[in-house]
């Protein structure tokens, strides 16, 4: 698929699932992972990516001669039948002259199939993705996916292979009403059962997890 969005509230697993996702690619697969950053500007994002896809960088290529040089080697990537996938972890801080960027990659796949793209994010990605400007972008995408807190089920099933991982031999302080205690208090947010789980196994009050 040309353009994926993964999206999800902080904490719920979203860079874990990007990293499992890495970590079992297919090995045809030529990965780049760039994490967005708030003072990332285009051209950081298009260096980066450069970079990521095997280029050596010369300090005095101007914007239109990196991207030329980019097309071209993820092209060559093709036909050497590798398949070139951007992953932009924390998407939700691409500026819009970086979402500019991302369609203008999107629209090299009108020629033949150049580059798929992974959008991870918060819900502050999709809401971008609905302003009037990125219309255009926004239908390019070719699914969504939402990672979903957990349920109190799963909840439980997590603290218990967590704990299985950490060498335990049993459930601990964690019976079936702590777990309703834990998942009402996070939410069912992986990140927040980890804090509210540590404040258990230490003693410490539980209170409430950060959000």
């Amino acid at each position: 698929s040309p353009l994926l969005i993964i999206a999800g509230k902080p904490g719920v697993g979203k860079t874990a699932l990007l990293r499992q996702f890495m970590h079992r690619a297919h090995e045809g697969w030529r990965m780049t992972l760039i994490t967005a950053r708030v003072e990332m500007g285009r051209d950081d994002l298009l260096r980066e990516m450069a970079r990521g896809f095997g280029l050596t960088l010369d300090a005095r290529i101007n914007h239109e001669q990196l991207y030329e040089a980019l097309i071209t080697q993820l092209r060559a990537l093709r036909q050497s039948a590798q398949v070139p996938i951007l992953l932009v972890d924390d998407a939700q801080y691409l500026s819009a002259a970086m979402m500019e960027l991302i369609l203008r990659l999107c629209a090299e796949n009108d020629s033949g199939h150049a580059l798929s793209i992974l959008l991870f994010g918060t819900p502050q990605l999709q809401n971008l993705l609905e302003s009037p400007a990125l219309k255009p972008l926004a239908a390019r995408v070719t699914h969504t996916f939402e990672v979903t807190p957990l349920d109190e089920e799963e909840t439980g099933a997590y603290i218990r292979h967590r704990m299985r991982a950490a060498g335990a031999e049993d459930d601990g302080p964690f019976d079936a009403m702590m777990i309703n205690r834990i998942h009402a208090a996070t939410g069912g947010i992986p990140a927040r059962i980890n804090e509210m789980a540590q404040r258990v196994l230490s003693g410490r009050p539980m209170g409430e997890a950060e959000s």
